[in-house]
């Protein structure tokens, strides 16, 4: 057949029946680690079998070949910068890594590109673009070509985050990967996708005192783990995605404070601050976060919490150092009047006798 660029003759012609190829893309959900700044950030994998078709001519070149992975996030996520990591393995097992271009695709493996659009409902999505380099393709041909039982296969991982504190981060999540691909021949091949799904949650704290009014200004940490004595492990603390300081909710005039896009698991509320004049919770309360105790419309679970009154004690200066100091010299007084009048009951018997 003759070559479409310039009309010469083409000798050797590949033929690939669309049919037969199999690209197998697929994308995770991978979890959550629980670890410091990591109960807010959802992990994912994608994979997908190295296609036949990738050929290095000659000259070095793959010719027209193009792999190109596009990730539309959902509108809640967003990607957590520094975290994808690439391999790819071979027939005989073999799993190499790829390095991540950081001068757009003239060395590396691989270009990342991250770009803002809109979803159907109008929301500001940021899209990844995962594409292969002429190195990284060539890297994948070698894969292809190495004898083997296993499946030749490029996979990567990446993380992304949520914001805690906004509220239309519960819910459905649907994240797609979609897969485009083009042999050395130049022959396009039909875009193929897979998503996977997971579901944010939340926690509503509701701040009483035993009357069950609403209670303004406790503040509360949330952890993930607790230690061998049952204490919070304090390395486990969430951190606010936007900075890098622990994440800390305090509830508002109505008693209420919002932790938002967790995914399931089991979390503790630690209260760092009381509400004025009410003692400070002395531990931990444990919070079961999932599709059973959240609300079915809202994806928040319910926490109670009640603070009561007490004294303040000696060492913070309060009232309540008056009440101890005047209590005190009450008693020393009152043992003082004790102590004379027995001594002058005393002298008096002896004289009687």
């Amino acid at each position: 057949m003759t070559d479409p660029t310039d009309g010469s003759w083409m000798y050797d012609v590949f033929a690939y029946p669309k049919n037969d190829l199999e690209l197998g893309v697929d994308k995770e959900y991978v979890g959550n680690t629980g670890t410091t700044a990591d109960g807010n950030v959802l992990k994912w994998e994608i994979s997908a079998s190295i296609p036949e078709g990738i050929e290095v001519d000659a000259s070095g070149s793959t010719g027209d070949a193009e792999l190109i992975f596009t990730d539309p996030l959902d509108y809640r996520l967003a990607y957590q910068t520094g975290t994808i990591t690439g391999v790819y393995t071979d027939a005989a097992g073999v799993e190499s890594a790829l390095d991540l271009s950081t001068d757009g695709g003239t060395t590396g493996d691989y270009t990342l590109t991250l770009t803002s659009s809109a979803d159907t409902n109008s929301n500001t999505i940021q899209v990844m673009t995962i594409e292969f380099t002429e190195a990284g393709l060539k890297k994948l041909a070698a894969a292809k070509a190495v004898t083997g039982t296993g499946t030749p296969k490029v996979i990567f991982n990446f993380d992304t985050k949520d914001v805690m504190e906004n509220s239309v981060n519960v819910g459905y999540i649907d994240n797609k990967i979609l897969l485009d691909y083009t042999n050395s021949a130049g022959y396009v091949y039909d875009q193929t996708n897979d998503k996977d799904d997971t579901d944010l949650y939340g926690i509503k704290i509701a701040k009483t005192n035993v009357n069950k009014e609403a209670l303004a200004g406790a503040a509360f940490k949330i952890y993930t783990k607790l230690d061998g004595s049952g204490a919070v492990d304090l390395t486990s603390v969430l951190t606010n995605p936007n900075t890098t300081t622990d994440w800390t909710v305090t509830t508002g005039s109505d008693g209420f404070g919002y932790i938002y896009g967790l995914v399931e698991g089991t979390y503790y509320l630690v209260e760092t601050a009381a509400p004025s004049g009410y003692n400070l919770l002395s531990s931990p309360i444990t919070v079961v976060v999932n599709s059973t105790t959240a609300d079915v419309t809202t994806y928040l679970t319910d926490v109670n919490v009640t603070n009561v009154k007490g004294f303040t004690l000696p060492i913070t200066g309060g009232t309540g150092t008056i009440l101890f100091t005047v209590a005190g010299l009450i008693l020393i007084a009152a043992a003082g009047v004790f102590l004379v009048a027995y001594k002058k009951k005393k002298v008096n018997l002896k004289a009687d006798v």
